[in-house]
């Protein structure tokens, strides 16, 4: 991650080189090397030498601002960066250093639409809602979008901030305002949320979560004082409090605030 006063850049690294994918991107800075976003063609503009390592800028024709939060590399070799303000999915293709969008704004078009994404085992991938009442369903292999709705289930604004695969095929959603995890299955089209308020309620907790080898959903802290963990048993997804009985939730205290 670069950041350089209001600059936003997240990093997809394939083939040994380094993409930036831009939100509210005037320019990006490593170390003292800057580059200026105005150009309107995606032609690398500078290169900055760490080692044997080199970043280069590569400039899109998208001048708006938040554009995209997060990026997913498809099977067929494209990154495919998840709409934000944007009324388009990014594709780039790394092996050409070409930049296309796909239009969405015939299915939705609002701000602060989806936060992140994750690619499913049937090859879709599914974009976690942040202010959308729709998680957004994109096949990389026919360019088609769909809005799969969940307004039923959960309508406020800033719910969830990325996504994780779990092993049994669901995709379970970091909470940021919501008040439970996200549980979406790509096979079956079912969502619903695992609350958790009786341990942690508070706004803006969580950002991005990690898949760690024993098997448990560790979530990174923003606001919230904790580490929150969501454990996948056989069953239903529960923390065990040592010596205690499951719960749906739980949370590993840490004494920073913040932080990340």
């Amino acid at each position: 991650m670069y950041r350089a006063g209001s600059t936003q850049a997240a990093d997809c690294l394939l083939d040994s080189k380094l993409f930036a994918l831009t939100s509210s991107v005037r320019y990006v800075s490593s170390y003292t090397y800057e580059a200026a976003y105005e150009a309107r063609s995606l032609t690398p503009v500078a290169g900055y030498a760490v080692g044997t390592s080199v970043f280069s800028a590569l400039v899109i024709p998208q001048t708006l601002a938040g554009k995209y939060a997060g990026g997913v590399l498809a099977p067929n070799g494209h990154v495919y960066m998840v709409p934000y303000n944007a009324n388009n999915i990014g594709d780039f293709d790394p092996a050409t250093g070409a930049f296309s969008v796909v239009s969405i704004s015939g299915v939705i078009s609002h701000g602060s639409k989806y936060a992140g994404g994750v690619l499913a085992p049937n090859g879709h991938i599914y974009m976690v809602p942040d202010n959308a009442d729709s998680i957004g369903d994109f096949d990389p292999a026919t360019g088609s979008f769909s809005a799969l709705d969940i307004s039923g289930v959960i309508s406020h604004g800033n719910k969830y901030r990325l996504g994780v695969l779990a092993p049994n095929g669901h995709i379970y959603m970091v909470p940021c305002n919501a008040d439970g995890i996200g549980d979406f299955n790509p096979a079956t089209g079912v969502f619903k949320v695992i609350g958790f308020s009786s341990v942690i309620s508070h706004a803006v907790k969580y950002y991005g979560g990690v898949l760690a080898p024993n098997g448990h959903i560790y979530m990174v802290p923003y606001l919230a004082n904790s580490i929150g963990k969501l454990h996948l048993g056989s069953n239903e997804p529960a923390y065990k409090v040592a010596g205690g009985m499951p719960v749906t939730w739980g949370a590993l205290m840490s004494p920073h605030f913040n932080k990340y």
